[in-house]
């Protein structure tokens, strides 16, 4: 997967957007106005709220299996383009190359944990009337979370 690290533009129901309103950042070991970068309208702001609330009617009975499995291709990505992503952080942040391949190694390994500690069961279902939500991890006592 190539990525542009030099370009930008949101993602607004599953849709590249630019937008005429932009920011600039500023590398502040240079003082150097980095890359464009696009602010989202209200209009984007809203039509990705209602994008993300009809996804989630069907993601939401995606398999435990199958969501362990994207969160490992993301990784993967994620590990590919480190070193694009190294530079990115040390330009937008100022931070040194070692904080900011600790920080990229450190989510990798997070995300990857995450989903390796799944899966999580429920005992909620669509149906249920119930107001919460009792999760359960096969390394951590129960949790209740409150849906809204």
């Amino acid at each position: 997967m190539s990525i542009q690290w030099d370009s930008f533009t949101n993602t607004v129901a599953g849709k590249q957007v630019d937008s005429e309103n932009k920011h600039h950042g500023i590398d502040p070991t240079t003082g150097e106005e980095l890359w464009a970068v696009p602010i989202a309208s209200q209009k984007d702001v809203d039509t990705a709220v209602e994008s993300a609330t009809k996804a989630f009617e069907t993601f939401r009975f995606v398999p435990i299996e199958k969501r362990k499995e994207l969160l490992q291709k993301y990784c993967d990505v994620w590990t590919e383009n480190a070193e694009q992503m190294i530079n990115l952080l040390c330009k937008e942040t100022g931070k040194p190359v070692s904080q900011c391949c600790r920080s990229v190694v450190l989510d990798t390994l997070l995300t990857r944990n995450s989903a390796n500690s799944l899966p999580w069961k429920s005992t909620w279902s669509p149906s249920s009337s119930s107001t919460s939500l009792l999760l359960t991890s096969p390394r951590s006592a129960s949790r209740t979370m409150r849906r809204s």
